[in-house]
């Protein structure tokens, strides 16, 4: 402890004795890196405004239509956490996708300003299934920042599920049974009815009474074929 101490003990610190070019702490606009700009006020360079603050609330909107339902509508949140005044403009949107605010032009959002975007789906230009689309508006900051990318776009998809009729009449797989044995009975009818039209004159049909057992023949005949409907 009596003596200087040598800072290169144990490789800690060197000092360059052969560095020939000072440091320069002070920029200037050629100095600014990429996604920089030059801000004259406090001769600093600055980062670019990104935007990434404007955003929807949501970026998926999950719509279900039923088959008794006719109209639905869905409504998403812009919001502007930036700290300047922004102006958003519609870009695309889906061709079923219905809305007043799609079709305005520009508005302009402060900091902390929302809006909401309202919008109704036309149900009768979708199938059934899913079917996803992307709404897009254009967002461009504004002020003065030489050399950054002042616009960019956002967007928030839209997922519509249209649910199909549901069938209540699960018999596919006992339906080709049911379908033979109508035929069966069907043609049986057919086949007493003309066996009792050939020996009507017999004495047991007579006994029996012909007429009767036509209309006995043509009522199993519409029992069976009743099912078909069905």
């Amino acid at each position: 402890l009596n003596e200087p101490y040598n800072t290169t003990i144990q490789g800690k610190h060197v000092n360059n004795t052969y560095a020939s070019k000072p440091l320069a702490f002070l920029q200037s606009p050629e100095s600014c890196l990429a996604d920089y700009f030059w801000k004259a006020k406090t001769l600093t360079c600055v980062p670019c405004p990104g935007g990434k603050y404007v955003k929807f609330s949501e970026e998926l909107i999950y719509l279900y239509i039923s088959p008794d339902q006719y109209s639905v509508n869905g409504r998403n949140i812009l919001n502007n956490r930036e700290l300047f005044n922004v102006t958003i403009a519609p870009k695309s949107n889906p061709s079923w996708v219905i809305s007043k605010q799609l079709a305005t032009g520009s508005t302009m959002l402060r900091p902390g300003d929302s809006i909401g975007i309202n919008f109704d789906i036309d149900t009768g230009a979708l199938v059934e299934g899913n079917t996803r689309g992307s709404i897009s508006f254009g967002v461009v900051l504004d002020g003065d920042y030489p050399g950054c990318l002042t616009d960019r776009d956002i967007t928030f998809d839209v997922l519509v599920q249209v649910a199909s009729e549901e069938n209540l009449n699960q018999i596919v797989k006992i339906r080709p049974v049911g379908l033979t044995i109508m035929a069966l009975a069907a043609g049986l009818a057919v086949a007493f009815s003309v066996w009792t039209f050939k020996f009507r004159k017999h004495q047991v049909v007579k006994s029996s009474q012909h007429l009767f057992l036509q209309l006995i023949c043509f009522g199993t005949f519409i029992m069976a074929t009743a099912i078909i409907p069905l």
